[in-house]
């Protein structure tokens, strides 16, 4: 069975996400089409399977609705405020829980934790309050636990969630992706080093305010696909097991307080398409294993602290269309080797300290369209190479120190450069000196 990773998203269309496809876990749940109005559930009776709650006033459950005792799932789009109510835990045979509701409020019920046959359990848009309830570690079938968009949260993550062996997706609040700031409160402390035992992990997601660096036991898992964390508050270094993780096809460790340096195990995960990891404090050299990431697409590490030399194994990334190093303390030269780099679209260097002259391998990157190289030392001519290439749209140079033919950009602007001039001609050479005398003959013998 072909299985797609899964991700952590935001929004809605968290709540109303398909779960993975496999023989070895439950079949997903019924489309919301196929759930039941509360009026024709208790119709129905307790034959009533699949329940959906609509309307701004919808918690506490409508009369009848504990007596539904064969439900299986329960969807609940409400716009009101409320809370949820202990009663779900009557609800015994429940296998999903989906709540959509921006003013629901109050605690998650510790009751949750005795629903048996619980597989899904999905919040998007709340403003709960507490801490994670230890017993949600109770709920062993769990296999998705998404509290997209929950933003009240307080406390440690339980280490009781470790005993959900089946769960695929674990996220807290929203991913790493999403474009708010990453919250100022909320989920604290350390990640429990238990959840290195939850091998059935496809994808972890948190965004919390954390006081450590992930722990090492996260090498453990596998099977993961998505690792996403994001939070203001982080410190220390991302743990070189990370590399344990070769499945990878998403990373990102989005923090401002991360210091310390990539670790060289990154290299190890070649399917990994673009990097992200690191925070503001980011500092040391960029490893030269990262030209083993043969997926990678994307590299961008601007206003960092990082140093030494660009290294040329990046030149072996076929597919990386953007290299963003701008603003760092990088020296030496341009390597040759990014030449081979042919689908490179967008190369920013500028604020650095490389020098040397520009080589003119630079031109064999025919899908070049932006070109960001000023505030380095680089001397001499610009390759007339580079300068042929035809589908520039903006390029920035030293043109105090740099010579060349110019460059005409794809919105007919012209980027004008100082004629390089001729090297100097050689010192004529000394006039050749006379042949020595010869040495004079010597008088004749007396006879």
């Amino acid at each position: 069975v072909h299985m797609h990773p899964l991700r952590c998203r935001t929004g809605i269309a968290v709540a109303l996400a398909m779960v993975r496809t496999s023989l070895l876990q439950p079949p997903p749940p019924p489309p919301a089409s196929a759930s039941t109005s509360v009026a024709s559930c208790l119709a129905q009776g307790a034959e009533c399977e699949h329940l959906r709650i609509e309307g701004p006033e919808v918690l506490p459950f409508p009369v009848g609705v504990t007596d539904l005792v064969h439900l299986r799932t329960l969807r609940i789009h409400s716009t009101g405020t409320s809370s949820v109510p202990t009663e779900v835990a009557r609800l015994f045979m429940l296998q999903m829980i989906e709540v959509v509701a921006p003013g629901l409020t109050g605690t998650l019920p510790t009751e949750l934790g005795l629903l048996a046959d619980l597989q899904r359990l999905a919040f998007s848009g709340a403003h709960l309050s507490g801490t994670l309830p230890t017993e949600l570690g109770d709920a062993v079938r769990l296999f998705d636990t998404n509290v997209a968009e929950v933003d009240g949260f307080t406390g440690p993550l339980p280490t009781e969630l470790a005993r959900l062996t089946q769960l695929s997706r674990l996220q807290i609040g929203p991913a790493a992706d999403d474009a708010r700031p990453a919250p100022q409160s909320g989920i604290v402390g350390t990640f429990p080093t238990e959840l290195g035992r939850m091998t059935a992990l496809e994808a972890l997601c948190a965004s919390a305010m954390l006081s450590r660096a992930l722990p090492s036991e996260l090498g453990a898992l596998g099977g993961l696909r998505t690792l996403s964390i994001r939070t203001q508050a982080v410190t220390g270094q991302t743990p070189t097991e990370i590399g344990a993780l070769t499945g990878l096809s998403d990373l990102s460790l989005d923090t401002d307080m991360a210091s310390g340096t990539l670790p060289t195990e990154l290299g190890m995960l070649s399917t990994l398409p673009e990097l992200k990891v690191g925070g503001i404090l980011l500092e040391g050299t960029l490893p030269t294993e990262l030209g083993f990431l043969s997926a990678l697409h994307s590299m961008g590490y601007p206003d960092r602290d990082l140093s030494g030399k660009l290294p040329s194994e990046l030149g072996q990334l076929a597919s990386m269309t953007a290299l963003d190093v701008r603003n760092n303390h990088l020296v030496g030269s341009l390597p040759t080797e990014l030449g081979r780099s042919l689908a490179l679209r967008v190369l920013a260097l500028e604020g650095n300290s490389l020098s040397g002259r520009l080589p003119s391998e630079l031109g064999l990157l025919s899908a070049l369209t932006m070109v960001a190289l000023d505030g380095n030392a680089f001397t001499g001519g610009v390759p007339l190479e580079l300068s042929r290439l035809t589908g520039l749209t903006y390029i920035s140079l030293d043109t105090e120190a740099l010579c060349g033919a110019g460059f005409e950009l794809v919105n007919g602007e012209s980027v004008p450069l100082a004629a390089c001039s001729p090297p100097p001609s050689p010192p004529p050479s000394p006039p050749p000196s006379p042949p020595p005398s010869p040495p004079p003959s010597p008088p004749p013998s007396p006879p």
